[in-house]
């Protein structure tokens, strides 16, 4: 296995990627450079209609369903407002994928914890009208 610097960070993931992606040596794996936006304006007039992370799998080998034969992560966004789903395929250092692969405990799909979104309103009261949060 590799011994990851900081000056190594980007190498990582394979261009055209690392304009946009960047490595974060944790069990998340990716994450954006760039804050993703709804492109639903019209759906989700919010001034904060961000997406958040809904989860990440990483394959590497390649993908089972997927055409990509190559190590890889799946990165999925989710609006919170409209439900709209972003899908990004981003090709990285077998190395890597096997490093985040074992943070993960061999488990290839990542969910993030409840800390990340739990202090967002918009999310909250969708959950709290589910029933999921606050005391139920």
């Amino acid at each position: 296995m590799t011994n990851w610097t900081e000056k190594s960070t980007q190498r990582v993931i394979k261009k055209p990627f690392r304009k946009s992606w960047e490595a974060t040596h944790n069990a998340r794996g990716l994450r954006r450079k760039i804050g993703l936006k709804c492109v639903h304006k019209d759906v989700s007039p919010h001034p904060e209609n961000s997406m958040f992370l809904r989860f990440s799998q990483v394959y590497p080998d390649k993908s089972p369903t997927y055409f990509l034969k190559e190590p890889h992560f799946e990165m999925v966004y989710k609006c919170y407002v409209c439900g709209w789903l972003a899908y990004f395929a981003i090709l990285v250092e077998k190395d890597y994928a096997l490093k985040i692969l074992k943070l993960r405990n061999g488990v290839s799909v990542y969910v993030p914890p409840r800390s990340e979104w739990e202090e967002h309103e918009g999310i909250k009261k969708q959950l709290e009208a589910l029933g999921y949060v606050g005391g139920r």
